[in-house]
């Protein structure tokens, strides 16, 4: 009997153990594949990579066959879905809100290691003092051997070197201090041979870490999270303006300017340029301290432009997501002001100008100098197009693209359909929504020829399908984030009435009825296709912006009635309460 319960004592605790030969399957999507293939070699366990978002039955067939007795999942439901739960196999899911903080969970859980979210050690002044003191001799750098470490290793020294003044040297025939080594102990060799000097164990350099030991200095992380040490790096160096940045923003500010005036009488060029200016320094005031990359998934695009300009192509920390247009334009923005976070956002600020700019030329054009004031208002006082601004993604520089594409239409001449062809083609490189653009462009260009012209579209879309894995690629693109009537279209309905003015939105309803032209067309196209594309972000509905504003004021510019007079002067209000929360949060 005493035996016996010993027995049971003993299979009770083994029956917790991972390491157990064949009992554990690891699941995780490519955005943690590093970490996952870590965890595997420590419980020598299998494990299975699949595509962000995407448990296929072909995942769950390769799960049955391997018939584990448990799943350890790695990644939120995003990541690695639902689904992975019904299989009626005994599971544990480790996630985060990021990257960062799965990586965290994973080695506070399996490797017994965890740290504060701080990324710098000891101390950010410490790590400055040492970029600053290695100006007197070369910092010796040692970069790891993947393509996600060479781009971001080429990056983070690029700073320095712009930031610190920095004199770099790249002869890694044996190390020197003081030295820089970036990567992880998987692909430097170099960090795995000095990784003992910092005193932790070598599953942390799977950790975005910034750490200084013995005038070394190791920035480390996984292929799918180096990129995070960005964070360090804001703190690291000030985010400030140089001359560089603001001689190449003012000279591409007066461009667009320019091109404003063009259309304007001598008397408006003075105010309406003084409206934007005034708008463009604000900003230029907020975006060092709140202006700010977005982290995660859509730091791609940030990813993509670095590929292009220290790998010279382009490539993602997650193979297969997300078309390339943002990454080359922001690539060729890189190549005027050189790259750092700073300039993605200057970018994204130029893109917003441009949009306030053909928003009051289109609106002048259609429903006169009264509306165009009017659509220019609405739109500087809108919380969704302002907090955009701040933020580097795709949604303003699609938005820019989409507003060009409507120029071209609207200024008619026999370039006409060529340059609709080309921002159309630039368009779909953004995002795959934009092929609501094709039936209104085949629509209002009636000849042939015209017609024929458009086709300068179809190599850049071709570009963007290859990037996508193929026509398959694109179409899921297309229509995989939500399905038409979800739980979270009435959550759309609601944000499309709150971002377009709360209380203005029934002009922009009227406005679409009255007209019936362009504006409204694509207005209604964009709000269908949001069905099928994403329901459940708003920053989705930032396309529709300008529209509903020049809609709204044509409606404006029509009447007298003090009753609509009341209702824009409120929303206008309204509008400018939620940039106060905007700013002041």
């Amino acid at each position: 009997m005493r035996y016996l319960l010993i027995f049971v004592i003993l299979l009770y605790l083994l029956s917790d153990v991972e390491v157990t030969a064949g009992s554990i399957m690891i699941v995780s999507c490519n955005q943690d594949e590093d970490i996952a293939k870590l965890l595997s070699e420590s419980l020598q366990a299998p494990y299975l990579i699949i595509e962000c978002g995407k448990f296929t039955q072909e995942v769950k067939n390769e799960i049955r066959k391997i018939n584990p007795e448990r799943l350890i999942i790695i990644g939120g439901r995003f990541a690695v879905p639902y689904d992975a739960e019904k299989l009626g196999i005994r599971y544990e899911r480790i996630g985060g809100k990021n990257r960062i903080e799965t990586a965290q969970n994973v080695l506070n859980r399996f490797f017994n290691f965890s740290i504060q979210e701080s990324y710098i050690l000891p101390s950010t002044s410490e790590v400055q003092n040492f970029l600053i003191n290695s100006k007197a001799s070369k910092l010796h750098v040692f970069i790891g051997n993947s393509s996600v470490s060479h781009r971001w290793g080429a990056y983070y020294t690029k700073r320095l070197e712009d930031y610190f003044q920095t004199i770099i040297s790249h002869e890694e025939s044996s190390l020197n201090r003081p030295a820089l080594l970036i990567g992880n102990t998987e692909n430097n060799g170099i960090i795995k041979n000095y990784w003992n000097i910092t005193g932790l164990p070598e599953a942390a350099s799977m950790l975005p870490l910034v750490y200084l030991k013995d005038d070394i200095l190791f920035i480390t992380g996984t292929d799918q999270n180096i990129f995070f040490n960005q964070r360090a790096f804001e703190k690291i160096e000030p985010r400030e303006y140089n001359i560089r940045e603001l001689l190449v923003f003012f000279i591409l500010l007066v461009g667009i300017l320019a091109f404003l005036t063009f259309f304007l009488k001598q008397y408006e060029k003075m105010l309406i340029s003084g409206i934007i200016l005034g708008f463009t320094l604000f900003y230029l005031y907020y975006i060092p301290p709140k202006g700010q990359l977005i982290w995660d998934s859509l730091y791609l695009y940030f990813d993509g432009a670095i590929s292009l300009l220290f790998n010279g192509k382009y490539e993602t920390i997650l193979t297969g997501r997300g078309l390339p247009g943002t990454s080359f334009l922001t690539y060729l923005y890189f190549l005027l002001s050189g790259p750092s976070d700073i300039n993605a956002n200057l970018l994204i600020l130029l893109l917003s100008i441009f949009i306030l700019s053909a928003t009051y030329i289109i609106t002048y054009r259609m429903f006169g100098r009264k509306a165009a004031i009017t659509a220019l208002i609405l739109l500087l006082s809108n919380p969704l197009f302002n907090k955009q601004t701040l933020l580097y993604s795709s949604d303003i520089p699609f938005t820019a693209l989409t507003l060009a594409t409507i120029l071209t239409i609207i200024f008619k001449s026999k370039y006409s359909p060529l340059a609709s062809g080309i921002f159309l083609g630039f368009s779909m490189l953004i995002r795959p929504s934009a092929a609501i653009l094709i039936p209104l462009l085949l629509y209002h260009y009636k000849s042939v020829k015209e017609k024929i012209s458009l086709l300068i579209s179809i190599p850049l879309f071709i570009v963007g399908i290859q990037t996508l894995g193929g026509v398959s690629g694109y179409l899921t693109e297309l229509t995989v984030k939500s399905p038409i009537i979800t739980a979270y279209t009435l959550d759309y309905i609601k944000s499309f009435f709150q971002e377009t003015g709360i209380l203005a939105a029934p002009l922009l309803l009227i406005g679409m009825y009255k007209y019936r032209n362009i504006l409204s067309q694509y207005t209604l196209l964009h709000l269908v296709a949001l069905l099928f594309w994403v329901t459940y972000d708003t920053r989705y509905i930032l396309p529709i912006i300008p529209f509903a504003a020049m809609l709204q004021s044509s409606i404006f510019s029509l009447t007298k009635t003090k009753f609509l007079i009341v209702l824009v002067i409120a929303t206008i209000i309204l509008n400018i309460a939620g940039l106060k929360i905007i700013f002041l949060s």
